[in-house]
């Protein structure tokens, strides 16, 4: 069976010299909709595409905006942010780090 490597696939020049900023503007047009783009194929392509994919970005949406909502995130050690290193398995793991969840006043 040959699988592809999503990870890998993600990540790339393509992105730009500020790739490993989080900037999601790069995903929108000028209206703030969401434009396609060949090099961003997180549930893959063609036949072989995730059938769960609605799903999964309603529940993804859910969750990640109901913590940026209540927290506002913060690294434990702000001079020592996490690597972008994972660990391979059936799924893609990130390697285990620490952050600080700080309620929203």
């Amino acid at each position: 069976m040959i699988s592809p490597i999503m990870v890998e696939i993600l990540q790339g020049e393509h992105w730009g010299s500020d790739a490993k900023i989080f900037r999601p503007e790069r995903f929108l047009d000028e209206n703030g909709k969401l434009k396609f783009d060949e090099h961003l194929v997180p549930f893959s392509v063609g036949k072989r595409r995730c059938l769960g994919e609605t799903l999964a970005k309603i529940e993804l949406f859910q969750f990640f905006s109901g913590i940026m909502q209540n927290f506002t995130i913060l690294p434990e050690d702000p001079d020592n942010l996490p690597s972008e290193e994972y660990i391979m398995g059936v799924t893609i793991t990130p390697k285990p780090f620490k952050c600080i969840l700080s309620p929203r006043k």
